[in-house]
């Protein structure tokens, strides 16, 4: 549910152009900032930013991106996705014996563990084998009459 300041602003932006730029090229900023870390921020949750609606309305208020960094990392629903994105990143390097995961929530647990898992299925999807076999392997496929056996070893080729 959006709250009456950031319709508020939402209309300010609709009626100037020059607000609305100004508040696209900074969330545009912080957006990548995040991305860069592994955090997903849209520009809807930067509405939220009073630093940053201060910043679009008026430029010259001395603006510092940093303390709008802060602010928007302050915030505790993206402090929850930053966590998860941090233990990820760690996992994916292997350092999986240094991440500490009893801080985190059996919700936040269950996100970080589904995002490795696809993490995993695009890798295995971006393995690049030949056409032969690939055809070989679909072959043996289907000369397996257990499903899971079938299943599980069409994960593991990549075909599944």
């Amino acid at each position: 549910m959006e709250s009456k300041v950031n319709k508020n602003f939402q209309r300010v932006m609709d009626d100037d152009p020059n607000v609305a730029s100004r508040f696209g090229a900074l969330a545009e900023t912080i957006i990548r900032r995040f991305a860069g870390i592994g955090v997903e921020v849209s520009a809807e949750e930067l509405l939220g930013s009073p630093t940053l609606r201060i910043a679009s309305i008026a430029p010259d208020a001395g603006f510092d991106i940093e303390v709008c960094i802060e602010e928007v990392r302050n915030d505790p629903a993206l402090s929850a996705r930053m966590e998860i994105g941090a233990v990820s990143q760690a996992l994916e390097s292997g350092e999986h014996q240094q991440v500490d995961l009893s801080h985190l929530t059996p919700c936040q647990k269950m996100e970080l563990g589904r995002k490795i898992e696809a993490q995993k299925a695009a890798n295995a999807r971006t393995k690049k084998v030949d056409p032969e076999t690939e055809a070989q392997r679909i072959e043996m496929l289907r000369q397996i009459s257990d499903p899971q056996v079938r299943l599980s070893l069409a994960r593991q080729w990549g075909l599944a």
